[in-house]
């Protein structure tokens, strides 16, 4: 970030983090860590989400407080609020997702319900909740989208339009927030080297990563970079390349084709 402390002045003191417990999550949790935020840590496991925050106290003296339950509960929606309101929280990071991957007929209806409330309730609850009760005059939001949200996503339908939607809303409120302090940026991001991406490789028998496949910390520092100057960034050229070629370029029925062929191994996932 080019001014840490500007950065720490307009969105601390306390940034939350949903979906935080490894991979991109505990990457954004570090680089926020590093700017001297306080934070609260939102996941569905307890085990490596105290990890991380006895890591990120010991390491850089960052007050820590951790949320341990489901995005698609609604008690923990209410948990998450309270604390929001209780705990000043400046800024919010919407990392969780959950993907049910398969034939949109063959899926069980609960886990395309899950994909809703985990990907489209939660980031909604919790913008509302951030925008209605912060007592600072500044803001920030963050919500991950992917490029699986910018065109037709067979064999994860759900998923991609729950992306689509992130994408909408953001840029629909880094204008309408605008006045009132509050800078919103919308990350699209393509295939992230995390710990769950690694299994999944690994269970395909891949030894290789897909073309454009970043870091979680690249992808954590690109969309922070973001706020307050783009509200829409797609991380690596490689990936702006693809979002270009697939929107612009390509009929929607082949650019349909290619993502059927890139989700057809894919494994459900929640984060």
């Amino acid at each position: 970030m080019k001014n840490k402390q500007l950065f720490h002045q307009k969105y601390g003191p306390r940034a939350l983090v949903a979906g935080a417990s490894e991979g991109l999550g505990a990457a954004f949790c570090e680089e926020l860590a590093k700017q001297h935020f306080d934070l609260v840590l939102v996941a569905r496991r307890a085990e490596p989400l105290k990890e991380l925050a006895s890591r990120l106290s010991a390491e850089f003296g960052t007050e820590v407080t951790t949320v341990i339950g489901d995005l698609a509960d609604p008690e923990t929606l209410k948990n998450i609020l309270h604390v929001m309101q209780s705990r000043d929280v400046g800024l919010l990071v919407y990392n969780a997702a959950f993907s049910a991957i398969g034939e949109f007929a063959s899926l069980p209806i609960a886990q395309l319900n899950q994909s809703i409330d985990v990907n489209i309730r939660g980031p909604v609850t919790l913008v509302h909740g951030l925008v209605s009760t912060m007592r600072k005059r500044t803001g920030g939001i963050v919500l991950m989208s992917s490029i699986a949200g910018n065109q037709g996503a067979p064999n994860v339908a759900a998923y991609g339009a729950s992306k689509a939607y992130n994408t909408i809303l953001g840029q629909s409120l880094a204008r309408e927030l605008k006045p009132r302090g509050i800078d919103v940026a919308v990350c699209c991001a393509g295939a992230i080297r995390t710990p769950g991406y690694q299994l999944a490789n690994a269970r395909q028998g891949k030894t290789g990563e897909a073309p454009g496949t970043l870091s979680a910390k690249a992808v954590a520092r690109t969309a922070l970079n973001a706020l307050g100057r783009k509200p829409f960034v797609i991380p690596g050229c490689i990936n702006r390349i693809a979002v270009f070629v697939l929107g612009r370029l390509l009929p929607r029925r082949m650019a349909t084709w290619l993502m059927a062929k890139a989700t057809k191994k894919l494994e459900t996932t929640h984060r």
